[in-house]
């Protein structure tokens, strides 16, 4: 028996509850066509917002969901507690991802699933070995993060213009004096109080979603302007130059500034490697690619200025020195002069890029 959906069907779950009340959701989108009884092959989809801003709705690749559910796979967008609310780092992140990945492959889903009969959603599971995962920016490192430390391990990864490649690098540990991300000037700090250290951890407030939101351009013909305050927390921090002391929680003494003096004196990447806490390794995925990690698609503008284009070079490199599935089988494009996002912010992309689209998706689809 054959099952037709429409491609905008939605339907949401909680997987895990924090601080007793903070529901942590994720939307699951089933395909056009599947047959009732056959387990699903998944994608879990993880927003960008630099960890600090977003929600499952954010930043959400529609061509590739739209790819997929005609291909009869399903496609899962989560949601992940923000930093630094209720002093969230990215420990507190990565336990959102291992848990989401258990949830998914538990009797837990099915249950929910049901729960949702009298929405409309159709009755189905997912096949637990046939889990690929994907993310855009701050997203696509919690994707790596999930090929890293996910067991059983998603069987492919599609990063689009993703961080996690290069945290050491002078874009997270140097303080900025100049606008550095293309149509964003810099922020004042005294705007922001409320997010810098300690500040920033003295607020027991869990977030799990804070949606984009925009006020009318400034000028006629101008860019919208960001109404949430959020929006401009990850600018803030990588333009202090702190962004790792937020992500690892790291603050006394700062890890941003150890590694800032250590890259002043000439150290080599070994060096300051060796400079992290053993605690904070686990977070950074440019550490643990290894001949055992997933074959990788990605995708990254020659003209990011948000996430350098190294970032994702230096990925896919490390990974062709893997060896394995994971060297043999991975791939980079590089659409030239494209900034971040590109794929959701350039008018009529389908146009200029739906070729480099339908070979990200076939990608998935080889896997699953």
């Amino acid at each position: 028996m054959s099952t037709t959906q429409d491609t905008s069907a939605r339907f949401t779950i909680t997987y895990k509850t924090v601080n007793k009340d903070t529901q942590i959701k994720f939307d699951i989108y089933p395909p056009t066509n599947f047959t009732q009884g056959k387990a699903l092959p998944c994608v879990v989809h993880f927003h960008g917002g630099g960890f600090a801003v977003g929600s499952r709705r954010d930043f959400l690749p529609s061509w590739l969901k739209e790819r997929l559910s005609k291909s009869g796979i399903a496609f899962v967008s989560a949601d992940y507690r923000l930093l630094p609310t209720g002093g969230v780092t990215g420990h507190q992140i990565l336990e959102d991802v291992q848990d989401l990945f258990a949830f998914l492959r538990s009797p837990q889903l099915p249950v929910a699933i049901d729960a949702l009969a009298s929405e409309g959603c159709p009755k189905f599971t997912l096949d637990p070995e046939k889990i690929a995962v994907t993310g855009g920016s701050a997203g696509g490192m919690l994707a790596y993060l999930s090929a890293v430390h996910v067991r059983p391990r998603p069987v492919a990864v599609l990063s689009l213009f993703s961080m996690g490649g290069d945290l050491l690098a002078p874009h997270y540990l140097s303080p900025k004096s100049k606008p550095f991300l293309t149509g964003r000037p810099l922020v004042d700090p005294s705007n922001f109080t409320a997010f810098i250290h300690p500040n920033s951890t003295s607020n027991p407030e869990v977030l799990a979603e804070s949606p984009l939101a925009f006020n009318p351009p400034a000028t006629p013909g101008g860019p919208p302007t960001p109404a949430n305050p959020r929006m401009a927390v990850a600018l803030l921090y990588l333009q202090l130059g702190t962004y790792l002391d937020y992500y690892t929680g790291e603050h006394e003494p700062s890890l941003s500034k150890i590694l800032q003096d250590a890259s002043a004196k000439g150290a080599s990447r070994e060096n300051l490697c060796s400079l992290i806490p053993g605690r904070h390794r686990p977070l950074f995925p440019e550490l643990y690619i290894d001949e055992h990690f997933p074959p990788t698609f990605l995708l990254h503008g020659t003209a990011d200025t948000a996430v350098p284009p190294q970032e994702s070079e230096r990925i896919y490199q490390l990974l062709k020195k893997a060896g394995g599935k994971a060297g043999e089988e991975s791939t980079i494009r590089r659409p030239e002069g494209q900034e971040h996002f590109f794929d959701i912010l350039v008018p009529n992309v389908e146009d200029k890029f739906g070729y480099k689209f339908d070979e990200a998706a076939e990608f998935l689809k080889k896997y699953l």
